[in-house]
């Protein structure tokens, strides 16, 4: 856990992100994915910033949120 850091995001979820992690920092779930991924805009793509332990969302528990919120699929570049 030396390259980790606790967080609480704007929705009150918690857990361990990289060390690189910065504020505006997304949460991904890839599809068919068990664990979530931070990401960062870079221009008009995004960087894979590693993964991270969100409690409440792994093990395909986001993807079940997600189908109850309809929240937005995305296909993403990363870079």
């Amino acid at each position: 856990m030396n390259d980790r850091e606790y967080f609480v995001s704007a929705n009150g979820y918690i857990g361990l992100v990289p060390e690189a992690a910065q504020e505006g920092d997304m949460m991904s779930v890839f599809m068919r994915g068990m664990t979530p991924f931070l990401i960062r805009l870079a221009g008009e793509n995004y960087k894979l910033i590693g993964a991270c332990y969100v409690r409440g969302t792994m093990h395909c528990k986001a993807l079940t949120k997600f189908e109850m919120n309809s929240q937005e699929v995305q296909d993403l570049i990363l870079v």
